[in-house]
């Protein structure tokens, strides 16, 4: 699946609660505005380092604390908004789940390990929690801090702000680089984490059998196999977000230098302002400091479009059709089997062969 197509599923499972998705991005606005007039306030401030002004000696300081006030209050309503949205479309994911497996056909749990399912229900969807209720907040906070941040820099100088263009495209490449490399980590890691469950549900749900065989090397190896694999696949995560976030700061860095040795050649001529410098360089870092934590939080976004892709496959598997069509009042309780064949899927040759077989009311019958 696209990750177009996993966002509009996904929305629709936001649909009913979209007056709290709209409170939490409206905190998110007042964490942006925070941001912007953070910046702007160094304008006076330097100003009056430079003058001295006893009235702005006094409301500054209040100032300054009113606003990270408002932003905290902003980051409190965005942050518990999402998180409240994000686990209410959890909780309707899983309950359509727990309706699928109780409509979905024999074969597929024949060919299904139940810790492989388990892990969709409980890992997959936890993983998309943590995206919902975390890495979107601070994706969508991010992003609109980036964006008033930016319109404030071109406000203060637009030449200087142009050379931003050069590193954007860049560190846009970058960051969609390992977005497709941690998605296809992301998936590697749930297929293992369901098939560590699985190995690990088998060895406790049989361990009888294994202590009775003396299969315990076996299903040692079975185990510790399948959580190395693990690890493996984990580390290689670990290592591509350690990677994206260094090589974005870089290119970011490339720009902010050569904006700062443009300013210092201006600041040799006249009409050069110290204080509106100041702001633009406060508005150009929190720019990139919302970039770098673009980057840093790509991996759990990708894990969270990992786990909709592995929850929608499992939603949208074929159901069983129900071919009844006799409402029985009252049976006897008789059960008739008339030349009955079953061969399991992807199987060669069949398991029961045209079995006939009549089992009487109150009678048990085993097959063996």
């Amino acid at each position: 699946m696209t990750g177009a197509h996993l966002y509009s599923r996904l929305l629709r499972y936001v649909r009913p609660y979209r007056w709290a998705f709209g409170l939490a991005v409206l905190g998110m606005l007042i964490v942006a505005a925070g941001d912007l007039m953070l910046a702007y306030l160094v304008i006076p401030i330097v100003r009056n380092f430079e003058s001295p002004d006893p009235l702005g000696t006094r409301w500054l300081p209040m100032t300054i604390v009113g606003v990270f006030l408002l932003r905290g209050v902003g980051a409190y309503i965005s942050e518990y908004g999402m998180g409240w949205t994000g686990y209410r479309v959890v909780f309707d994911l899983r309950r359509d789940l727990i309706d699928k497996l109780l409509r979905l056909p024999t074969p597929y749990y024949d060919t299904h390990a139940a810790g492989v399912i388990q892990s969709k229900i409980s890992f997959d969807a936890h993983q998309l929690a943590s995206a919902a209720s975390g890495a979107i907040t601070n994706a969508i906070r991010s992003s609109l801090t980036i964006v008033v941040s930016f319109g404030y820099l071109m406000y203060l100088n637009w030449r200087l702000t142009l050379l931003t263009f050069i590193v954007v495209p860049i560190v846009g490449v970058v960051i969609r680089y390992f977005s497709r490399r941690l998605r296809r980590l992301a998936r590697d890691i749930q297929d293992r984490s369901g098939s560590l469950t699985a190995v690990l549900e088998e060895l406790i749900g049989g361990h009888r059998v294994v202590r009775i065989f003396g299969g315990e090397a076996y299903e040692r190896k079975r185990a510790v196999d399948a959580a190395n694999r693990l690890r493996n696949s984990m580390t290689k995560e670990s290592s591509a977000t350690a990677a994206s976030s260094p090589l974005t700061v870089f290119f970011a860095a490339c720009a902010v230098g050569s904006i700062i040795y443009i300013a210092l050649l201006e600041s040799q001529g006249r009409g050069f302002d110290f204080a509106v410098f100041m702001s633009y360089v406060v508005a150009l870092l929190t720019l990139l400091e919302r970039l770098k934590g673009l980057s840093n939080i790509s991996s759990s976004i990708q894990r969270g479009l990992a786990a909709a892709e592995s929850i929608f496959g499992l939603l949208d598997h074929e159901e069983e059709a129900d071919m009844g069509t006799v409402a029985l009042e009252r049976s006897r309780g008789e059960v008739r089997f008339e030349r009955l064949s079953l061969r399991y899927h992807n199987n060669e040759r069949d398991a029961l062969t045209d079995i006939t077989l009549t089992v009487s009311p109150g009678e048990t019958v085993a097959l063996v």
